[in-house]
Protein backbone atom coordinates (compact mmCIF):
# COMPACT_ATOMS: atom_id res chain seq x y z
CA UNK A 1 0.00 0.00 0.00
CA UNK A 2 1.54 3.28 -1.00
CA UNK A 3 0.83 6.23 1.20
CA UNK A 4 -0.13 5.63 4.82
CA UNK A 5 -2.90 7.73 6.34
CA UNK A 6 -5.36 7.68 9.23
CA UNK A 7 -8.30 5.32 8.69
CA UNK A 8 -11.61 6.61 10.09
CA UNK A 9 -14.52 4.34 10.96
CA UNK A 10 -16.64 5.74 8.16
CA UNK A 11 -13.85 5.18 5.61
CA UNK A 12 -13.34 1.57 6.70
CA UNK A 13 -17.08 0.93 6.75
CA UNK A 14 -17.50 2.34 3.23
CA UNK A 15 -14.60 0.27 1.86
CA UNK A 16 -15.88 -2.86 3.53
CA UNK A 17 -19.36 -2.22 2.18
CA UNK A 18 -18.01 -2.05 -1.38
CA UNK A 19 -16.11 -5.32 -0.91
CA UNK A 20 -19.08 -7.10 0.59
CA UNK A 21 -21.51 -5.60 -1.95
CA UNK A 22 -19.43 -6.97 -4.79
CA UNK A 23 -19.36 -10.39 -3.15
CA UNK A 24 -23.08 -10.10 -2.50
CA UNK A 25 -23.89 -9.48 -6.13
CA UNK A 26 -21.97 -12.56 -7.13
CA UNK A 27 -23.52 -14.67 -4.47
CA UNK A 28 -27.05 -13.46 -5.24
CA UNK A 29 -26.60 -14.39 -8.90
CA UNK A 30 -25.81 -17.90 -7.69
CA UNK A 31 -28.95 -17.96 -5.53
CA UNK A 32 -26.83 -17.64 -2.35
CA UNK A 33 -28.40 -16.36 0.92
CA UNK A 34 -28.83 -12.65 1.23
CA UNK A 35 -25.90 -10.69 2.73
CA UNK A 36 -26.76 -8.85 5.95
CA UNK A 37 -25.12 -6.07 7.98
CA UNK A 38 -23.43 -8.80 10.07
CA UNK A 39 -21.36 -9.74 7.02
CA UNK A 40 -20.16 -6.14 6.72
CA UNK A 41 -19.25 -6.03 10.38
CA UNK A 42 -17.28 -9.24 10.03
CA UNK A 43 -15.35 -7.88 7.02
CA UNK A 44 -14.19 -4.66 8.74
CA UNK A 45 -11.51 -6.26 11.01
CA UNK A 46 -10.07 -8.12 8.01
CA UNK A 47 -9.79 -4.90 6.02
CA UNK A 48 -8.12 -3.07 8.93
CA UNK A 49 -5.61 -5.90 9.39
CA UNK A 50 -4.80 -5.85 5.67
CA UNK A 51 -4.13 -2.09 5.72
CA UNK A 52 -1.97 -2.39 8.85
CA UNK A 53 0.24 -5.06 7.28
CA UNK A 54 0.65 -3.00 4.14
CA UNK A 55 1.67 0.08 6.13
CA UNK A 56 4.39 -1.69 8.12
CA UNK A 57 5.90 -3.51 5.13
CA UNK A 58 6.15 -0.37 3.01
CA UNK A 59 8.28 1.47 5.57
CA UNK A 60 11.27 -0.37 6.92
CA UNK A 61 13.15 2.77 8.08
CA UNK A 62 13.64 4.02 11.67
CA UNK A 63 10.82 5.76 13.53
CA UNK A 64 11.03 9.12 15.30
CA UNK A 65 11.86 7.36 18.57
CA UNK A 66 14.97 5.88 16.94
CA UNK A 67 16.66 9.28 16.51
CA UNK A 68 20.33 9.59 17.48
CA UNK A 69 21.28 11.46 20.65
CA UNK A 70 23.56 14.49 20.54
CA UNK A 71 27.24 13.63 20.94
CA UNK A 72 29.22 15.12 23.82
CA UNK A 73 32.90 15.42 24.62
CA UNK A 74 34.26 12.26 26.20
CA UNK A 75 34.79 12.48 29.96
CA UNK A 76 36.15 9.58 32.01
CA UNK A 77 33.55 8.24 34.43
CA UNK A 78 34.13 9.26 38.03
CA UNK A 79 36.16 12.35 37.12
CA UNK A 80 35.57 16.08 36.85
CA UNK A 81 35.76 17.48 33.31
CA UNK A 82 38.60 19.95 32.79
CA UNK A 83 37.03 23.38 33.01
CA UNK A 84 35.17 22.32 36.17
CA UNK A 85 35.84 22.78 39.88
CA UNK A 86 36.27 20.72 43.04
CA UNK A 87 35.40 21.93 46.55
CA UNK A 88 36.88 20.29 49.63
CA UNK A 89 34.97 19.67 52.85
CA UNK A 90 36.43 22.85 54.35
CA UNK A 91 35.35 24.98 51.35
CA UNK A 92 38.64 25.22 49.48
CA UNK A 93 37.63 25.34 45.80
CA UNK A 94 40.05 24.43 43.03
CA UNK A 95 39.21 24.98 39.37
CA UNK A 96 41.34 23.71 36.47
CA UNK A 97 40.78 25.16 33.00
CA UNK A 98 40.66 23.24 29.75
CA UNK A 99 44.21 22.62 28.47
CA UNK A 100 45.90 24.60 25.72
CA UNK A 101 49.03 23.56 23.84
CA UNK A 102 52.06 25.82 23.74
CA UNK A 103 55.42 25.91 22.02
CA UNK A 104 58.20 26.14 24.61
CA UNK A 105 60.48 29.15 24.32
CA UNK A 106 64.24 28.93 23.96
CA UNK A 107 64.96 28.76 27.68
CA UNK A 108 62.03 26.61 28.75
CA UNK A 109 62.37 23.39 30.70
CA UNK A 110 59.80 21.08 29.11
CA UNK A 111 60.26 17.43 28.17
CA UNK A 112 58.10 15.34 25.86
CA UNK A 113 56.67 15.62 22.36
CA UNK A 114 53.68 17.70 23.47
CA UNK A 115 53.46 20.64 25.88
CA UNK A 116 50.27 21.95 27.40
CA UNK A 117 49.23 24.35 30.14
CA UNK A 118 46.17 24.86 32.32
CA UNK A 119 45.08 27.63 34.67
CA UNK A 120 44.62 26.73 38.33
CA UNK A 121 42.26 28.94 40.32
CA UNK A 122 42.09 28.43 44.06
CA UNK A 123 39.40 30.12 46.15
CA UNK A 124 39.54 30.05 49.93
CA UNK A 125 36.01 29.71 51.29
CA UNK A 126 37.18 28.60 54.73
CA UNK A 127 37.72 30.70 57.83
CA UNK A 128 41.50 30.25 57.91
CA UNK A 129 44.32 31.32 55.55
CA UNK A 130 45.29 28.61 53.07
CA UNK A 131 48.78 27.95 51.76
CA UNK A 132 48.65 27.30 47.98
CA UNK A 133 51.83 25.26 48.35
CA UNK A 134 49.60 22.70 50.08
CA UNK A 135 48.08 22.02 46.65
CA UNK A 136 49.85 19.42 44.53
CA UNK A 137 49.04 18.05 41.07
CA UNK A 138 50.24 15.37 38.66
CA UNK A 139 49.22 14.59 35.07
CA UNK A 140 49.20 11.72 32.60
CA UNK A 141 48.24 11.45 28.93
CA UNK A 142 47.43 8.27 27.05
CA UNK A 143 48.38 6.28 30.14
CA UNK A 144 51.89 7.79 30.25
CA UNK A 145 52.99 10.05 33.10
CA UNK A 146 53.70 13.66 32.11
CA UNK A 147 56.53 15.76 33.54
CA UNK A 148 56.02 19.20 35.01
CA UNK A 149 57.41 21.92 32.74
CA UNK A 150 58.43 25.54 33.27
CA UNK A 151 58.61 28.45 30.86
CA UNK A 152 58.81 31.82 32.59
CA UNK A 153 58.58 33.68 29.27
CA UNK A 154 55.08 32.23 28.77
CA UNK A 155 54.04 32.54 32.40
CA UNK A 156 54.33 28.81 33.07
CA UNK A 157 56.23 29.26 36.30
CA UNK A 158 56.43 28.13 39.92
CA UNK A 159 53.32 27.86 42.08
CA UNK A 160 52.39 30.82 44.32
CA UNK A 161 53.71 30.69 47.88
CA UNK A 162 51.77 33.45 49.65
CA UNK A 163 48.84 32.43 51.84
CA UNK A 164 45.34 33.02 50.47
CA UNK A 165 43.06 34.78 52.94
CA UNK A 166 39.45 33.68 53.56
CA UNK A 167 37.20 34.94 50.77
CA UNK A 168 40.13 35.50 48.39
CA UNK A 169 41.39 33.72 45.27
CA UNK A 170 44.66 33.19 43.43
CA UNK A 171 45.33 31.92 39.89
CA UNK A 172 48.45 30.53 38.26
CA UNK A 173 49.49 28.67 35.11
CA UNK A 174 50.77 25.11 35.28
CA UNK A 175 52.43 23.26 32.40
CA UNK A 176 53.46 19.71 31.58
CA UNK A 177 55.37 17.92 28.83
CA UNK A 178 53.93 14.60 27.62
CA UNK A 179 54.95 11.80 25.27
CA UNK A 180 51.46 11.23 23.91
CA UNK A 181 49.56 12.08 20.75
CA UNK A 182 47.07 14.90 20.43
CA UNK A 183 43.61 13.76 21.47
CA UNK A 184 44.90 11.25 24.03
CA UNK A 185 43.01 10.96 27.30
CA UNK A 186 44.39 13.54 29.73
CA UNK A 187 44.13 13.11 33.50
CA UNK A 188 45.14 15.68 36.12
CA UNK A 189 45.03 14.62 39.75
CA UNK A 190 45.00 17.47 42.25
CA UNK A 191 45.49 17.18 45.99
CA UNK A 192 44.38 19.78 48.52
CA UNK A 193 46.05 19.83 51.97
CA UNK A 194 48.80 17.48 50.81
CA UNK A 195 50.72 15.66 53.55
CA UNK A 196 47.87 16.41 55.96
CA UNK A 197 45.20 14.22 57.62
CA UNK A 198 42.69 16.50 55.85
CA UNK A 199 44.13 15.68 52.42
CA UNK A 200 41.53 15.40 49.66
CA UNK A 201 42.06 14.48 46.02
CA UNK A 202 40.16 15.21 42.83
CA UNK A 203 40.68 13.70 39.38
CA UNK A 204 40.05 15.89 36.34
CA UNK A 205 39.88 14.54 32.78
CA UNK A 206 39.86 15.78 29.19
CA UNK A 207 41.87 15.45 26.00
CA UNK A 208 45.45 16.37 25.24
CA UNK A 209 45.43 19.41 22.91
Amino acid sequence: MGRTGTLTTSTIHAAATKVVAKSSATMISMNAPRVTSLSIAAAIPLLVASCSVGASSSDGGPTASDGATASTESVTEGTIPLGGTFTSSDEITLGISKPTSFKPSQYAYVKGQSAFAVIFKLTNGSTEPYEPTDTYATASAGGVECERGFDSQLGVDADPATAVLPGHSVSWKVGWGCDAATGSELLIEAEIHQLSPDSQRALFSGQLP
